[in-house]
């Protein structure tokens, strides 16, 4: 279930490691609040440096920092490569990739939480700590909800609304950021289709073809945070491990 964990810690890069790219969706969730990352800046790139101090507070440089030396070594890992010399590239609308390698991978973090996926097929994930939310429920209601996903919000009970608004909006960025495009589509002409697995939806999106499938997967992640995973078929739930420093 997605609430098992598991540690592990960075032993270094040698050059020897046997490529271990995964075959199916794999998840980490990470402190950021860990200095222990900074013990691994040396692997960033000079413009990924640059783009931290573009930030407008010192802590959110720092998170950024330390959640790219995560994905550059976990990338680093699969692979057998040096996490210092994986050469990343954006998409148009932002999404990294990985130049030369096969893996598809996504990051995001809210608050001190970290979450990466790697997937053998793009992916994308989401989360969003609701601890300290900067936006208010009605904001966040008119921001994500279909016409049809205002009306069961009416329907459900004030302790319920803020779950179930946050549920939409990890499931409609994970979305997003599967298909490459962040938030450029428009979140409010997304709904979902429930399976038999109640964590588990099919994305409906009106612009895209009727063949195009993509499920959302749900949870909730360690440190108050909801999190989702977009793939493109219905995948049983994965283990999301623990990532930690050495």
């Amino acid at each position: 279930m997605w609430r098992t964990a598991r540690s592990w810690r960075n032993r270094g890069w040698n050059g020897t490691v046997s490529p271990k790219w995964p075959e199916t969706l794999r998840l980490w969730q990470a402190d950021l609040d860990d200095a222990g990352w900074d013990r691994h800046a040396a692997v960033l790139h000079p413009e990924e440096e640059a783009r931290a101090q573009r930030y407008r507070t010192p802590r959110l440089a720092q998170h950024y920092r330390r959640g790219r030396s995560m994905l550059r070594l976990l990338l680093a890992r699969q692979s057998g490569g040096d996490p210092a010399r994986i050469a990343l590239r954006y998409g148009w609308a932002g999404k990294p990739e990985a130049d030369g390698l096969s893996c598809h991978f996504n990051l995001s973090h809210s608050g001190r939480q970290a979450l990466i996926a790697l997937a053998p097929y793009p992916v994308g994930v989401d989360i969003e700590s609701t601890a300290h939310a900067n936006i208010s429920m009605t904001e966040l209601a008119g921001l994500v909800c279909h016409p049809d996903e205002q009306a069961a919000l009416a329907a459900l009970a004030p302790l319920q609304r803020e779950d179930f608004l946050y549920r939409l909006w990890v499931q409609k960025e994970a979305y997003c950021k599967a298909l490459g495009t962040g938030l450029q589509a428009h979140l409010r002409a997304l709904s979902f289709a429930p399976t038999a697995d109640a964590a588990l939806a099919v994305v409906h999106d009106a612009a895209r073809p009727a063949t195009d499938v993509h499920y959302v997967r749900y949870w909730r992640a360690a440190g108050g945070c909801a999190a989702a995973v977009c793939l493109p078929s219905p995948l049983e739930p994965p283990m999301v491990t623990q990532l930690v420093p050495d």
